[in-house]
C-alpha cells in the first residue's frame, strides 16, 4: 500500500486551497485587468529526504539494528537472520541466503573471515554467537568487490559492540521452561565435575596410551587393560527430571577523556544452560515392486507386540544441554581524525547429548533393537583483531582520504572427547536385551579439529566531484591464510570366544571392566587430514552520483588462491594430496535510480564464485563425526562459476517506514552437490560436480507505522519470498541418487515473516507478535528410487514483551516471551510417510535488566 508523506499531502492541500479561493475572489476571464502577474503565485512542494541505511547502501541489503534484536526475542544470531527477507534457519545454527545451502554463505566479524568449528563445514553456525555482542548486522546479496569472491546467495556482516560515549553497567538474568523438557523426564549420563560451566575436567580426555599410539601397535594384554582401566566407565543413559533453563549477562564500558585523545572500554559477556528434549517417531523406507516398504521403525507403538517391553521407553528419545559462556572486550582510541580500535571476542556453545533409539528394524523382520549414545562437544571460536581508520589529506581533493585497515587472528576449534555407543537386541526367548557381539555392537571415539584463519586488509577511499557530483574511488588488497587440522578416532571393545551370552545381559559399565575384553581401533588413516588456503586479493571499484538520480557502483576484484588437502588412503596407506591453484577476475556492477523522491530502483550484475571445500578434495573415506556417517571426497572437484542479476524497487514513505521488492536469478556452472552410493548396508556421502543449476525468485518486504494511541504506537512488518531452483546432475556420475533433475538441496520454495505490535513512546515498552514460515525443502536426497526425504519446518508464532521502569534512580527492566505457540513439531517425510517427527513444545522465557 502507497502512501503519501504527510508533508507532501498539506502542501498540495494548501496550494489547492489557496487557488480555489483566489478563484472565487475574482474572474481572470471577466477582468477588465490583463495583468495575470497576482493570480500566477509559485507553488513550492517540498519533498523531505527520508534517511535509512538500507538506502544509502549502493547495495541490495538488508540491516538489523539492536533494536530490531529485543522485537524480536531471539537470543542468537542465527534465530534473529531466520526473519529477514529471504533468509532461512537449517538445523537450528545454519544460515541459508535465498535457500541455497551453506557453502553459498559466508559470514565476516568487523569485515574479517569467520572461522567455522564444525569439521565438514567453512560456514560458521550462527547458533554460537548471542546478539548481545552485536551493534548491527548487514545482510549483502548483491555483490561488490570489497567483499572475497566466495559469494553466493550473499554475506553476513556482524558488527560488535563499538566502544561507550559513557560509563554503564548492565546486567540481566533469564530463565523460562518448556512444555515438553522442563519438569519431565530426560536423558542424562555420568559426565564430569565441570559440565555445568561447558568444560570437561579431563574426565573424557585421551590417554596418553593411545595419543602416543593411535594403532594400538605392539600393545600387551597388560598394556590394554591398563587403558582401559583410565578411560571413564560410563556407558549407559539414565533417566532424571529436567530443571529450568538459565543465563546471565554483564556488560560494563567507559570512556576516558585525555587532553588530545578519547579512550574507551568494553567489556560483555554472558552464560547461560539450557536443555532439549525430543521424544518422537523415526523410520526409514526402501523402495519396492509394491512401492515403498518400512525398514527400520523406531516408534513408541513397536513395544505394544513385545512382551515386558511396553512400559520401558521406546521411540526416538534424546536431551541436549547446552552450555554457552561467551564474552568480549573492545578498547577504542579516538584523537583528531584517527580511530585504533581493538576487540577480542570469546565464543564458546558445548553440546551434552544423550541419545536413545529404541524399536523394530525389519532388515532384521521383527527384531526389536536398542541404540544408545553419548557425546560431550565443546565447540569455540576466539577472535583478536587490530583495525584502525584514518581521515587524511593526502590528495588535492574537496574530501580527505579515508584509510582502514585491519589485521585479524581467530582460531576454531571443536573437541569431541568422548563419545560412545551401544547396541542392544532383543532376545524374545528371554525376554530381555543383550549387547550386540558384532564389531559395531560398541564404540568409544575422541575427535578433534582446530582451524586457524589470519587476514589482514587494507581499504583507500576517495572522493573527487566531477560536474558537482561526488565519486568515490576504492581500492583495497586483502590476504587470507587458513589451515586446519581434523582427527577422528574410533576404538571398539571385542568380546573374548566362548560363550558369553549371559555377560552380554548385563549393562554395560560391568560387561567392559571383565577380564578378557580388550580395545581394539578401527582407525582409518583416512581419519586424519590437514588442509590449507591461501588467497591474494586486489580490488579496484568506484561508487559515483553520475547524476542527480542515477548512481553506479562498479568494479572488480582479482584473487591468486592456492587450496590443498593431505590425508592418507585408508587401504594403501598412501598419502593423498591435492592442490587447486586459481587466479580470478571477478566483476561486479549495480545501479541505483532515484526516479521519484524517496523512491529508487536498483539493478546488480555480478560474477562470483564457490570454491570446493577444503575435506571435499580427497579421495579418502572418512566419517562426518557430527551425522555419524561415511563421506568420500572426490580429486576432480572443480570451482563453480555464479552469475547473478537481481532487480529492487524500494519506496522510503516515512521514517521507518519502507516498501520493497525484488526479482533474482542466479545462474551455476558446476555446482557442487551431495551423491551417495551404497558401502555395504549404509550409503557413503559423495561429492560431485553437477552440469548446472537455476535459481529464480522474488521477495517484498514491508515496515509501516499504522497509527498511535494515546502514547502507544503501532507497527506492522512483513515479507516474502518465492523461490524456484533446478539443478541438473551428470546421469554418469548420479550414483544411486533418485532423481536426475531435482530442487537443490536444502532450497525452500517459500519464506514469510509477520510482525505486528506497539511501542509506547513514553516508558519505551513495547509488545510484538512474530510469525515465521519457511517452505519445504530437500533434507537428503532419495536413493535407489526411493523418494527425496522432505522437511517440513514448523510454522513459528511467538510473542515478545517488555517494560521498562525506574526506581531507585536505577534503570530496570522486566519482559517475557512465549514461543511456538501453534505447537507446532519437527516433521521429515518421505513419499508421504512419515520420515522422521518428534515435539518441539511451546517456550515461555522471562528475562529481568539492571542497568547503572
Amino acid at each position: 500500500m502507497f502512501q503519501i508523506n504527510n508533508l507532501k499531502k498539506f502542501c498540495l492541500v494548501a496550494a489547492l486551497i489557496h487557488c480555489s479561493l483566489f478563484a472565487q475572489e475574482e474572474d481572470p476571464i471577466n477582468s477588465e485587468s490583463t495583468n495575470l502577474q497576482p493570480l500566477m503565485e509559485e507553488v513550492v512542494v517540498r519533498q523531505v529526504y527520508i534517511p535509512d541505511e538500507k538506502r544509502a547502501t549502493s547495495e541490495i541489503s538488508n540491516v538489523i539494528n539492536s533494536e530490531d534484536f529485543q522485537f524480536t526475542g531471539d537470543s542468537s544470531v542465527a534465530g534473529m537472520l531466520q526473519r529477514v527477507t529471504g533468509l532461512s534457519l537449517v538445523q537450528g545454527k545454519f544460515i541459508y541466503v535465498r535457500g541455497l545451502g551453506d557453502r553459498y554463505s559466508s559470514a565476516t566479524l568487523d569485515g574479517s573471515l569467520m572461522p567455522s568449528p564444525e569439521p565438514l563445514r567453512r560456514v560458521v553456525p550462527l547458533d554460537i554467537l548471542p546478539n548481545s555482542l552485536l551493534s548491527s548486522v548487514v545482510v549483502q546479496k548483491t555483490y561488490s568487490p570489497e567483499f572475497a569472491g566466495e559469494f553466493g546467495g550473499g554475506v553476513i556482516q556482524l558488527r560488535t559492540l563499538t566502544t561507550p560515549s559513557e560509563a554503564f553497567f548492565d546486567y540481566e538474568f533469564s530463565t523460562g521452561m518448556n512444555s515438553v523438557t522442563t519438569n519431565q523426564a530426560g536423558l542424562t549420563y555420568s559426565g564430569s565435575d565441570t559440565d555445568v560451566f561447558g568444560f570437561d575436567d579431563g574426565t573424557r580426555d585421551l590417554p596418553n596410551a593411545i595419543s602416543n599410539n593411535v594403532y594400538l601397535t605392539g600393545l600387551q594384554y597388560s598394556d590394554l587393560n591398563a587403558i582401559r582401566d583410565e578411560l571413564p566407565n560410563t556407558w549407559s543413559i539414565k533417566t532424571e527430571d529436567i530443571g529450568m533453563p538459565y543465563g546471565f549477562k554483564l556488560a560494563a564500558g567507559n570512556i576516558y577523556n585525555f587532553q588530545n585523545f578519547d579512550l574507551g572500554v568494553l567489556l560483555a559477556g554472558n552464560y547461560s544452560n539450557s536443555y532439549e528434549t525430543k521424544l518422537g517417531t523415526r523410520k526409514t523406507f526402501v523402495q519396492t515392486n509394491n512401492g515403498l516398504s518400512l525398514r527400520d521403525y523406531i516408534s513408541p507403538e513397536t513395544c505394544e507386540d513385545h512382551p515386558g517391553e511396553k512400559d520401558t521407553l521406546c521411540g526416538l528419545s534424546s536431551t541436549e544441554q547446552e552450555i554457552a559462556l561467551n564474552g568480549i572486550f573492545a578498547a577504542g582510541l579516538d584523537f583528531d581524525n584517527h580511530q585504533l580500535k581493538y576487540t577480542s571476542m570469546l565464543l564458546r556453545k558445548s553440546e551434552n547429548r544423550a541419545l536413545f533409539e529404541q524399536g523394530e528394524f525389519r532388515s532384521d523382520p521383527g527384531e526389536l533393537r536398542r541404540f544408545n549414545r553419548i557425546e560431550w562437544i565443546e565447540r569455540q571460536v576466539w577472535s583478536n583483531q587490530v583495525s584502525g581508520f584514518h581521515s587524511i589529506s593526502l590528495l588535492s581533493a574537496d574530501e580527505p582520504t579515508e584509510i582502514e585497515w585491519r589485521a585479524g587472528y581467530a582460531m576454531a576449534t571443536r573437541d569431541a572427547p568422548l563419545t560412545r555407543t551401544t547396541r542392544y537386541d532383543y532376545v524374545p526367548t528371554l525376554e530381555a536385551f543383550r549387547i550386540s557381539a558384532r564389531t559395531d555392537g560398541n564404540r568409544t571415539s575422541w575427535g578433534y579439529l582446530e582451524d586457524n584463519t589470519i587476514e589482514t586488509g587494507l581499504d583507500i577511499r576517495q572522493v573527487y566531484y566531477i560536474n558537482n557530483l561526488p565519486w568515490e574511488f576504492k581500492t583495497g588488497f586483502a590476504y587470507l591464510d587458513k589451515d586446519r587440522d581434523s582427527e577422528y578416532l574410533r576404538y571398539g571393545f571385542d568380546f573374548p570366544p566362548g560363550n558369553n551370552n549371559a555377560l552380554r545381559l548385563l549393562p554395560a559399565e560391568q560387561i567392559f571392566t571383565t577380564d578378557g575384553f580388550y580395545l581394539e581401533e578401527f582407525v582409518d588413516a583416512s581419519d586424519f587430514f590437514q588442509a590449507g588456503f591461501t588467497n591474494n586479493q586486489f580490488y579496484l571499484g568506484t561508487d559515483a552520483q553520475l547524476t542527480d538520480r542515477i548512481r553506479m557502483a562498479a568494479g572488480f576484484r582479482v584473487e591468486d588462491s592456492l587450496q590443498s588437502v593431505a590425508t592418507v588412503n585408508r587401504l594403501t596407506r598412501e598419502s593423498v594430496n591435492k592442490t587447486i591453484e586459481e587466479q580470478n577476475v571477478l566483476p561486479a556492477l549495480t545501479f541505483t535510480y532515484e526516479f521519484d523522491n524517496n523512491m529508487q530502483v536498483r539493478l546488480g550484475f555480478s560474477q562470483t564464485l564457490s570454491r570446493p571445500d577444503l575435506r571435499e578434495l580427497s579421495a579418502a573415506n572418512f566419517v562426518d563425526p557430527v551425522l555419524n556417517r561415511n563421506v568420500r571426497g572426490n580429486p576432480d572437484l572443480v570451482t563453480t562459476y555464479i552469475d547473478s542479476i537481481d532487480f529492487r524497487w524500494e519506496y522510503y514513505f516515512a521514517p521507518g517506514q519502507s516498501m520493497t521488492f525484488g526479482i533474482f536469478q542466479k545462474d551455476f556452472e558446476n555446482p557442487i552437490e551431495r551423491s551417495y552410493q551404497i558401502l555395504g548396508e549404509e550409503p557413503i556421502r559423495l561429492y560431485q560436480n553437477a552440469f548446472s543449476a537455476t535459481l529464480t525468485g522474488w521477495e517484498a518486504e514491508a515496515e509501516w507505522i499504522i497509527g498511535q494511541m494515546g502514547n502507544k504506537e503501532f507497527f506492522l512488518k512483513g515479507n516474502y519470498s518465492s523461490i524456484e531452483s533446478e539443478i541438473i546432475l551428470d546421469p554418469e556420475a548420479i550414483g544411486q541418487a533418485t532423481s536426475q533433475i531435482r530442487p537443490m538441496q536444502g532450497q525452500s520454495d517459500s519464506l514469510a515473516n509477520f510482525q505486528i505490535g506497539f511501542e509506547d513512546l513514553f516508558n519505551e515498552s513495547f509488545l510484538t507478535f512474530n510469525v515465521n514460515y519457511t517452505g519445504d525443502r530437500i533434507y537428503e536426497v532419495g536413493l535407489f528410487g526411493v523418494p527425496d526425504v522432505i522437511e517440513t519446518p514448523p510454522v513459528l508464532a511467538n510473542i515478545v514483551y517488555s517494560h521498562p521502569f525506574v526506581w531507585g534512580g536505577n534503570d530496570y527492566e522486566v519482559g517475557f516471551s512465549i514461543s511456538n505457540l501453534l505447537d507446532e513439531n519437527f516433521l521429515l517425510t518421505q513419499g508421504g510417510e512419515v520420515a522422521e517427527e518428534y515435539q518441539i513444545g511451546r517456550g515461555l522465557s522471562l528475562n529481568f535488566k539492571g542497568s547503572f
